[in-house]
């Protein structure tokens, strides 16, 4: 990203300082984000701000670019909807890089200490920097709803639906349920938030959701005390090739690892690098937008960290701890709905990699068999309930069987006892076929066949016509089995006259 910078005549230093930058026209027509109308400009402020202090890792690189164009394709939706409380230097064609600076003004309001973060507060600072404009109340109204998107832009907390023509801007509708499966997602208990004030906190506000991001269990009393996940048959190698669990990628944090048993769907958040923003405590920063969100008296700044890794972690530990399930990983699947702009590239190395971090502690670590009260304290019981179904479904194909090696003894058991019939009824057919053919090679010269209705008659002119028998001479009855069906016939050799034919019937 530095290279491209580079050529659209900025450097890192001069992100720091904004007096010296270009200004947005000058860089407009060198977009990196092209397909997201985003100018290198404002993707290198909104790097500076949100990607350079987390470079710490030499083995990772923090891709803010596809935080960028999932905030800008998100609001994008309400373009014309928003255009009344854009500054009018940026219509028509510049309202990505506008999303941007609303995005770095609402990072920077920081409530004191005697007021709350709330959207009222964050609507009066973007005013006072000339970021929003108009003060009558429907504007009003529209700014909070403004930051209401913004906010589940940058959070992924929850994902703004369209509004309808009619419906009034005190209830902001949310996406609650998957469009593809019509999976209702735990987090939400709702459909909508309604506001009945914009100067109440954005924390409290999000908790009339539903719970937003999962709750560790204080009291130590979880359905996962005791439980614990081997890898070498929680991967998504048996999940989907052995047992046909379909995996559907969500930008809803809470709704990760969610999994919906009627269409046999598991939710995988596809944003680590949201996670990974939100992951570490620096003394130096102010409390990130995710942070003020959420923090209160429920989840403590710590279990939000450690959330965040545990998401990480659990990517990690389904798609990238073998070879067989990183084969599992399609990254076009993942974001077969998205521009190319939008592609994680963190997501690509915790499924596709080995473990990108280093310098973690041990319950961080990626390991064989995860103890879930202790490595996964907040994501157990939604661990707990989908390691529970994979040990009670059972495959439903041939295929499936065959992949399905979760138990090593039963597998080999029923595939030899399989193959041994198989190999059993081959040879059966095999001998009974050579019956049938010596049969027909003990038949007088000359004889012939033809069908007569539903038998068959074996006819010859060859026997001597002193030949004379009474009754019945000879009688054969051979029984065949053949695969998945058998048949029977019998020979009979029938009172012969002189001149007349021999025949006998199948």
């Amino acid at each position: 990203m530095s290279r491209d910078l580079e050529e659209a005549g900025i450097s890192i230093a001069d992100l720091q300082h904004d007096n010296d930058l270009p200004s947005c026209e000058a860089v407009q027509q060198s977009s990196i984000l092209q397909d997201v109308h985003i100018c290198p400009r404002h993707l290198g402020l909104y790097s500076a701000r949100f990607g350079i202090r987390y470079e710490g890792e030499r083995r990772h690189s923090v891709d803010v670019g596809s935080q960028a164009a999932y905030l800008i394709s998100e609001l994008g939706r309400f373009n014309s909807l928003f255009s009344t409380i854009c500054p009018p230097q940026y219509l028509p064609a510049r309202m990505a890089c506008w999303y941007i600076e609303a995005a770095l003004g609402l990072d920077e309001c920081q409530p004191t200490e005697e007021e709350c973060f709330s959207w009222a507060v964050a609507a009066n600072y973007l005013r006072a920097r000339g970021v929003l404009i108009g003060d009558d109340a429907n504007a009003l109204e529209l700014q909070h709803y403004f930051l209401f998107c913004l906010t589940g832009a940058m959070t992924c907390l929850y994902q703004p639906a369209k509004l309808e023509e009619a419906q009034p801007l005190q209830h902001y509708p949310i996406v609650s349920c998957c469009p593809i499966t019509n999976h209702r997602f735990w987090c939400f208990f709702v459909s909508s938030l309604t506001v009945r004030g914009a100067g109440n906190s954005v924390c409290v506000l999000l908790n009339g959701l539903g719970e937003v991001l999962p709750l560790a269990d204080r009291e130590g009393n979880t359905v996962a005390d005791t439980s614990s996940i081997n890898t070498d048959y929680f991967n998504a190698e048996v999940m989907i090739s052995a047992l046909g669990i379909k995996v559907e990628w969500t930008d809803i944090l809470g709704a990760h690892l969610d999994f919906d048993s009627l269409t046999n769907t598991l939710f995988v958040f596809r944003q680590p690098t949201l996670c990974y923003l939100n992951s570490f405590e620096f003394p130096d920063r102010k409390q990130t937008l995710l942070n003020r969100c959420t923090v209160d008296d429920t989840l403590e700044e710590w279990e939000l960290r450690d959330l965040m890794w545990e998401i990480m972690l659990s990517t990690h530990m389904i798609f990238g701890q073998s070879p067989k399930s990183r084969r599992m990983f399609d990254e076009k699947a993942a974001f077969r709905d998205t521009s190319k702009a939008r592609k994680d590239g963190l997501l690509r190395k915790l499924c596709s990699e080995t473990w990108p971090f280093s310098n973690l502690d041990y319950h961080h670590q990626p390991r064989r068999i995860y103890r879930l009260k202790c490595d996964f304290p907040i994501l157990g019981p939604k661990l707990a309930f989908l390691n529970q179904h994979i040990l009670e479904q059972e495959p439903k194909t041939l295929t499936q069987l065959w992949k399905d090696n979760r138990n090593g003894a039963q597998w080999w058991e029923f595939w030899v006892v399989t193959m041994g019939m198989i190999l059993f009824t081959t040879v059966q057919v095999v001998l009974v076929g050579c019956q049938v053919y010596h049969y027909w090679k003990s038949l007088p010269p000359g004889a012939s066949w033809y069908r007569s209705g539903n038998a068959y008659e074996v006819v010859s002119h060859s026997i001597p016509t002193v030949a004379r028998w009474s009754g019945y001479a000879h009688q054969r009855r051979v029984a065949c089995a053949g695969p998945g069906w058998a048949w029977s016939y019998s020979i009979s050799w029938y009172k012969l006259h002189a001149n007349k034919p021999m025949s006998f019937r199948m």
